[in-house]
C-alpha cells in the first residue's frame, strides 16, 4: 500500500499543477468560443462563471480518473508516468478544442450523435465544415498561448497534499451536483462525455420494456376516414402524379408568416398564401438521415435511426404501397445517395429509377470548396434540371421524390457573391434588427443559399407547368430539419419545418394549425387514393402517424416521437407538451414554447415518453413491425451472407466498404477470383454505390468467360455513373476479347457524347477497337 501511494510524497505538486492547467485551458478555450459564438451576449459572463466551475470540475473528474494508472506507472519509472500525464492531458485539450470547432460550425454541440456515422462519413461531414475566417483564426491563435500559458503555470509549485485533496474534493463535488444543474452547451467536452453516457446507459436500459407489449404492437387495423387531401383537391378518374420535394435545411423560420428570418424565400412565402399549408408542421428528426423513413415509411426510429439498423425488419413504406396500385416510382439526389445509406433503403423499397451525383453526365456544374475540393454534389438547380429531362408521362401515375442539398455547409452555390448582395439588399430593406440581424450578417452564405434555393424551386415549377404531366400532379414540399448553423431560439425549432402542397388540383389556399408530422404524409397520401379510387389497402398497417392535421385551429393532439440526431431518441410532441430530455414545455401556436415545470401530468409524460422509446426498440430490434405473412415487398436488398462475412472477417476485418474493395482487387489480379468475388459481393451490400466494386465483379466474370454476365455489370454502371470511364474501358476491352466490333462501336458513340471535350480517352477507346478483327 506505501508503495502505491509513492507518487502521492513524490510527484503530487506536478499531478496537481497538471490539472490545475487543464482546467484553465479548458477555460481558455470554452471563454473564447462563448465570446466568439455566443448568440446572446448579455448572457456571456452568466457563461463565463459557469465556465469557471464547469471546466475546473471536469479537469478535477479527470484527475480522479487518472490517478490510478498514474501511480500504477509511477511505481515503475516517475518520468514515465509524467509523459503519459502529459499526453492524455494534451490529447484532451485537442479533443476539447474540436468539440469547440464543431461547435463553431454547426452551431450544435456534438454529443453521441458521432457514433452514428462511419469513418467515411465523418471524413465526408468534417471536410464540408471546413471554414477559415477571422474567428477560426482567433481560435487557431489560441494553440500557441495554451504552450505559453503551460510554461508559466508550471512554473507553480504546490508544496502541500491538501492541494490534492481540493482537487478530489472540486472533483466529487462537480459529480453530485452536475446531475441536478443545467448543462452548459458551450461546455463541449463535458456535454460529449455527458450525452455518451447516457446514449450507452439508454442502449441497456432499454433491453427490456418496462410495459408488456404485444408481439406487433404497431400492426393495427387502420381506418382511414380523415381524407383531408381529397377533400381540398380536385382529383379526376385518373390517379394523380405525386411529387414531393424535401428541401435540405428548410425550417419555419425562415419561411411563411411569423417567420424569424422573414424575407429570403420569398417564392415558397407567396406559395404557402396559395396552396395548402400546413403552419405548425414538424419533422420527425432533427438531421437528415431521419427524413425519408418518417415521409414514405412513417416508421418506427431504430437505435441510431431507421436507415442504420444493420438489417432493414418487415415493414410497408409508400414506394411499396404506390408500386403495388400502379404507380412509377423514381428518385432524383444531387448528392451521393450512399450518404446515411440512402440507397440501400431506397433499393430495399423497390425504387424503380435512382439518380443520384453519379448519374450525371454532361452539361450539368458541381460547386465545390475552394479550400479543400470538397462537394456535397450538383447544387438545386442543377438537380431541378436533370429531374425536368426524366419526368415523362407514362402510361401510369408516377411518385416522383427529389432531395435537394444546398442548404448545408459548406452553403456553396454558383454566383454566390451575386446571391449575397441579394442577401443584403433583403436585410438593408427589412425591420429586422437586434440579434436576428447580427445572425443573418454573420452568416451571409447560409441566407443566400436561402435565396438561391428558393429561386430553385420557383424556375422548377414555373417550368415544370410545361410538363405535360403537370395538369395531373400533386406537388408537395417540406424539409427535412431546420438548418443547423443558424443559432436556434428554443429546443423545438430544430423540428419546425414547413409542409406545403400545391399545383393544379389544389381547390382554394388554406393554412392548418393543427401539429402534424413528417409520419402523417404517408397515411394522408394512402388515405387519399382509397377513399377516391377504391384502392384495396392493407387492413392492418403499423404506421407511426395517422394523417394530416384538419384542423385550421391550432391544436396539438398527437403523439410524435422525435430524434435529436442519431442515438438521440430524447424529445417527443405528447397532447400539448413537448417533452426533451426529460424537461417539460406547453406548446402554442407557431410552436412556440414556454417552461412548464409544475406539469401534474410530468410524471405521466415522462413515463409515456419511456414507453415510446421501449416500442420503437423493441419492434425495430426483433423485426416486429409487421408479421412475415404481411409482407408485400419482393425486392429485399441483400444483406451480407455468412459466407461473404467469414471471407470478410478472414481478409478484411475493420476495414471500410472501399478499403475491403482494394483487397478484393489485389485477390483478382492474383488469381484468387473466388475470395475477391465474395468480397465484392459483401462490398455491396454495404455500399452498392462503390462502381470500381461491380466493375470488378464484371471483369471477374469476363475473365471467366462469361461474357453475357459480364456486360450486364459493366453496361448499369455506364447508365448509373456516365461520366466513370473505367466501365467503357472494361466492356470495350471484353467486347476485343469476344470479337465483337459492332457493340464495341455503339458504346464508342455513347462515349462520345459523354467525353466531347476529352479526346485522350476517346483515343484510347479507339486503340482498343482497332485491334477488334
Amino acid at each position: 500500500m506505501l508503495k502505491f501511494l509513492r507518487p502521492l510524497k513524490l510527484a503530487l505538486k506536478y499531478y496537481v499543477s497538471v490539472f490545475v492547467i487543464l482546467g484553465f485551458l479548458f477555460f481558455l478555450t470554452d471563454a473564447a468560443t462563448s465570446f466568439l459564438y455566443k448568440p446572446k451576449i448579455d448572457t456571456v459572463k452568466y457563461e463565463i462563471l459557469k465556465l469557471l466551475f464547469y471546466d475546473f470540475g471536469i479537469a478535477a473528474v479527470i484527475a480522479l480518473v487518472l490517478y490510478i494508472p498514474y501511480s500504477f506507472i509511477s511505481n515503475y519509472k516517475e518520468g514515465l508516468s509524467r509523459i503519459f500525464i502529459n499526453i492524455i492531458c494534451f490529447l484532451l485539450f485537442l479533443i476539447n478544442l474540436g468539440l469547440n470547432a464543431y461547435y463553431a460550425q454547426s452551431r450544435v454541440p456534438l454529443g453521441s450523435d458521432l457514433f452514428g456515422y462511419n469513418v467515411s462519413e465523418l471524413i465526408m461531414i468534417v471536410n464540408a465544415s471546413v471554414s477559415i475566417g477571422l474567428k477560426q483564426i482567433m481560435m487557431g491563435s489560441l494553440v500557441p498561448l495554451v504552450f505559453f500559458g503551460l510554461t508559466f503555470l508550471s512554473r507553480f509549485y504546490y508544496s502541500k497534499t491538501r492541494y490534492l485533496f481540493f482537487t478530489l474534493l472540486i472533483g466529487l463535488f462537480y459529480l453530485i451536483i452536475s446531475p441536478f444543474i443545467d448543462s452548459n452547451p458551450l461546455n463541449h467536452l463535458g456535454f460529449f462525455i455527458k450525452d455518451t453516457i447516457e446514449y450507452k446507459n439508454s442502449a441497456k436500459d432499454r433491453s427490456q420494456p418496462k410495459k408488456a407489449l404485444s408481439e406487433y404492437p404497431l400492426f393495427k387495423v387502420t381506418k382511414f376516414e380523415n381524407d383531408v387531401l381529397g377533400q381540398n383537391l380536385n382529383l379526376g378518374e385518373q390517379k394523380p402524379n405525386i411529387i414531393l420535394i424535401v428541401v435540405e435545411g428548410l425550417g419555419r423560420d425562415f419561411m411563411g408568416q411569423n417567420a424569424q428570418y422573414p424575407g429570403f424565400m420569398p417564392y415558397l412565402d407567396s406559395l404557402s398564401k396559395n396552396s395548402l399549408y400546413w403552419s405548425n408542421f414538424m419533422s420527425n428528426a432533427g438531421r437528415s438521415f431521419g427524413a425519408l423513413p418518417s415521409i414514405i415509411g412513417s416508421a418506427p426510429f431504430g437505435e441510431q435511426g431507421f436507415l442504420d439498423l444493420p438489417k432493414l425488419p418487415d415493414h410497408y413504406s409508400l414506394i411499396q404501397l404506390l408500386k403495388k396500385h400502379g404507380y412509377y416510382t423514381s428518385y432524383f439526389e444531387g448528392g451521393d445517395s450512399s450518404f446515411d445509406r440512402k440507397i440501400n433503403y431506397l433499393q430495399n423499397e423497390g425504387i424503380e429509377s435512382l439518380t443520384d451525383m453519379a448519374s450525371f453526365g454532361p452539361g450539368y456544374n458541381v460547386v465545390t470548396n475552394k479550400e479543400n475540393g470538397f462537394t456535397w454534389g450538383y447544387p438545386d438547380a442543377e438537380i431541378f434540371k436533370k429531374t425536368l429531362t426524366l419526368i415523362k408521362p407514362l402510361e401510369k401515375p408516377r411518385f416522383d421524390l427529389i432531395l435537394t442539398i444546398s442548404n448545408h455547409e459548406p452553403f456553396l452555390i454558383p454566383n454566390q457573391a451575386f446571391y449575397e448582395k441579394k442577401a443584403k439588399l433583403i436585410l438593408e430593406k427589412s425591420k429586422i434588427g437586434g440579434e436576428e440581424e447580427d445572425n443573418i450578417e454573420d452568416n451571409m452564405g447560409v441566407f443566400s443559399t436561402l435565396i438561391y434555393t428558393d429561386e430553385s424551386i420557383k424556375n422548377f415549377i414555373s417550368n415544370f407547368k410545361k410538363n405535360p404531366t403537370y395538369s395531373n400532379s400533386i406537388i408537395i414540399i417540406t424539409g427535412d430539419h431546420r438548418l443547423i448553423p443558424i443559432p436556434q431560439k428554443d429546443a423545438i425549432c430544430r423540428y419546425h419545418v414547413p409542409l406545403i402542397i400545391t399545383g393544379p388540383l389544389v381547390k382554394a389556399p388554406i393554412e392548418f394549425k393543427g401539429i402534424s408530422s413528417h409520419m402523417d404524409i404517408m397515411p394522408s397520401i394512402l388515405t387519399m387514393l382509397e377513399k377516391k379510387y377504391k384502392i384495396k389497402l392493407e387492413d392492418k398497417n403499423p404506421f407511426i402517424g395517422s394523417g394530416v392535421s384538419s384542423s385550421k385551429n391550432f391544436e396539438s393532439i398527437k403523439d410524435i416521437p422525435l430524434m435529436r440526431y442519431k442515438g438521440g431518441f430524447k424529445d417527443a410532441v405528447i397532447g400539448n407538451s413537448f417533452v426533451s430530455n426529460n424537461d417539460i414545455f406547453l406548446i402554442k401556436d407557431n410552436l412556440e414554447i414556454e417552461e412548464n415545470y409544475g406539469s401534474i401530468n410530468a410524471i405521466n409524460l415522462k413515463s409515456t415518453m419511456r414507453d415510446m422509446q421501449d416500442l420503437h426498440k423493441y419492434v425495430t430490434e426483433n423485426n416486429k413491425i409487421i408479421p412475415k405473412t404481411a409482407k408485400i415487398n419482393t425486392t429485399i436488398i441483400k444483406v451480407a451472407s455468412k459466407e461473404q462475412m467469414a471471407v470478410y472477417t478472414k481478409f478484411a476485418k475493420g476495414k471500410g466498404p472501399y478499403e475491403t474493395f482494394m483487397v478484393a482487387r489485389e485477390f483478382a489480379f492474383n488469381k484468387k477470383r473466388k475470395d475477391a468475388l465474395t468480397l465484392v459481393e459483401y462490398v455491396l451490400t454495404q455500399d452498392p454505390n462503390i462502381f470500381d466494386a461491380t466493375v470488378l465483379r464484371g471483369r471477374i466474370y469476363a475473365w471467366e468467360g462469361q461474357y453475357a454476365v459480364a456486360e450486364k455489370e459493366f453496361l448499369a454502371v455506364i447508365d448509373r455513373k456516365p461520366l466513370y470511364q473505367d466501365s467503357y474501358r472494361a466492356a470495350i476491352t471484353m467486347y476485343w476479347w469476344m470479337g465483337n466490333r459492332q457493340k464495341a462501336l455503339s458504346l464508342y458513340n455513347k462515349a462520345k457524347v459523354n467525353f466531347k471535350e476529352d479526346r485522350d480517352f476517346l483515343n484510347e477507346l479507339m486503340g482498343l477497337i482497332s485491334k477488334i478483327k
